[in-house]
């Protein structure tokens, strides 16, 4: 008995052994098969990771080639070309003048000498010079020193005195010593009547200090010019005053005689009596001769005016 007991101890044992390895071995094969699986699995995704970037590369060149819509705003030139042609559709001609003068304002703003060279080009030729002439006068009055250098450096000689007309004269409406200063060194290419009359209307204002510019400049006839604009001026408050001045300051010639009959028609309007009294003084000459009949002339004029 127990012998048959020991026997089956050891065949129990031995099975138990090989079951044993059995398990192992099929429990590796399960191990190694699901590491392949795994294996397998990560490399597709690997591969999709690289195709991603693949992918996305492409998309990057693709938008490369294709130029990005451009949502920028229309530019201002357009914008005021475009307001303008719809400003020429006006029917009432003094709101098209108010609204026109006002658009040229703005475009002036922005950029005038865009404004000076496109808006002629858009309104109809028989409206282009008075366009021309309010661009000008509104750079004039915005920027005067800008204005200036722009008119100084017109190189065709006819157009330069029309442009420096309209800017000078513009800038001395509000500021004429501005203008004077600006026209400073570049007499020579000024027109004399545009300069006597910034130098008049500088001597409305302030008859000092415009006496002491026009009397710095180099002798000769547009000094003696400035002087005559001045005198007149000058004799519209004080003619006596006046009268005398041109006479000490004005070298004998014909700009002084012209200053001489100037003044004194202005004074024997105020007292004829004092200008006949003065114009006796002169010797024997032009001089005397012209004043006299000056006299003569307004008093004549007085007594046609009184009532009978």
């Amino acid at each position: 008995m127990n012998a048959r007991v020991l026997w089956a101890g050891l065949v129990a044992g031995v099975v138990s052994s090989a079951l044993l390895s059995v398990v192992k071995i099929t429990s590796k094969r399960n191990t190694v098969a699901l590491s392949s699986r795994a294996q397998a699995t990560v490399v597709p995704a690997k591969e999709a990771i690289v195709n991603s970037e693949a992918v996305a590369s492409a998309s990057s060149a693709g938008q490369e080639k294709l130029a990005a819509p451009d949502f920028s705003p229309p530019s201002a030139s357009a914008d005021f070309q475009s307001r303008l042609t719809e400003i020429l559709q006006v029917e009432d001609l003094v709101a098209q003048q108010r609204q026109l003068t006002e658009l040229l304002e703005r475009w002036v703003a922005t950029d005038p000498e865009e404004a000076l060279r496109e808006a002629p080009e858009i309104v109809p030729a028989e409206m282009r010079d008075m366009v021309l002439r309010e661009v000008i006068q509104a750079w004039a009055v915005r920027d005067p020193q800008s204005a200036a250098d722009w008119a100084l450096n017109v190189s065709d000689p006819v157009e330069q005195s029309r442009v420096m007309d309209q800017v000078f004269g513009k800038i001395a409406e509000s500021n004429p010593e501005r203008a004077a200063q600006l026209l400073q060194g570049h007499l020579d290419i000024v027109r004399p009547a545009l300069i006597e009359n910034v130098v008049q209307q500088w001597a409305a204002s302030n008859i000092r200090s415009a006496y002491e510019w026009a009397d710095a400049q180099p002798d000769g006839e547009l000094r003696e010019e400035l002087l005559k604009r001045v005198a007149f001026v000058w004799s519209q408050t004080d003619p006596m005053q006046a009268a005398q001045f041109v006479v000490e300051q004005i070298p004998p010639g014909a700009v002084q005689v012209e200053a001489v009959v100037s003044v004194i028609h202005q004074w024997a309007l105020k007292d004829l009596a004092a200008a006949g009294a003065w114009a006796q003084r002169f010797p024997q000459g032009e001089l005397r001769n012209r004043v006299l009949a000056e006299v003569s002339g307004v008093a004549e004029m007085a007594m046609s005016n009184s009532p009978r």
